[in-house]
């Protein structure tokens, strides 16, 4: 297979700059089909001490579960926002309502924005648990203040605030004009498919 000779490469190179690697820190993960039974028993080795076959693994703050499906990745993002926001009115109680739309700013939006690159939820179930977070919290926020509160899409534009969705969308646009534009993000052009006959349809160049 190519991962095992990748991993014996790996091990030569460790011992030509006299480097070593710490299998117990390695993992291995196998990516099916969830309505697919799951019949890979590989079994990968460094320095002769096999790697442990997980569900689940953690890349770069992102949890990948070996469907694909992110629901990991967003429990753990949910229950990190929540507890950050009960800390939130637990320690700032005598703050006003834009000390805590700035904290929420600050140091909640980043934990459910983080990696939506590649997690963005499709499922509708899970966009409206991440953006029940924002909901909520604004919800919170109106009855502690004594404020009104007649819609959630009213209180975004009273602070100043996007939906979580929308801003999404925007970091989308940003990640495909940086691809295909300006070329700041360098990735395999056979990612994306441009129809050959965009031309006889009057679209850009750009069109994928």
């Amino acid at each position: 297979m190519h991962i095992d000779s990748d991993l014996e490469i790996l091990e030569d190179w460790c011992d030509k700059w006299q480097m070593s690697v710490a299998p117990t820190k390695c993992e291995a993960i196998s990516f099916f089909h969830k309505k697919r039974l799951n019949n890979t028993n590989n079994q990968f080795s460094i320095n002769d001490e096999r790697l442990p076959t997980v569900e689940k693994i953690r890349d770069l703050g992102v949890i990948l579960n070996s469907s694909l499906t992110f629901s990991d990745h967003f429990a753990t993002t949910l229950r990190k926002a929540h507890q950050r926001i009960n800390i939130f009115f637990n320690v700032l109680r005598r703050s006003k309502m834009d000390i805590f739309v700035k904290c929420f700013i600050i140091y909640i939006r980043p934990i459910l924005e983080y990696g939506t690159i590649v997690s963005s939820p499709v499922i509708k179930e899970q966009i409206k648990l991440l953006e029940g977070v924002q909901k909520s919290f604004l919800y919170r926020c109106c009855k502690k203040f004594n404020f009104p509160y007649v819609s959630y899409f009213d209180c975004l534009r009273e602070y100043n605030l996007e939906s979580l969705e929308y801003r999404r969308l925007i970091s989308d646009l940003v990640f495909m004009y940086k691809t295909l534009v300006s070329r700041e993000v360098d990735i395999a052009h056979n990612l994306f498919i441009s129809p050959h006959y965009h031309n006889c349809l009057r679209r850009h160049s750009y069109y994928i």
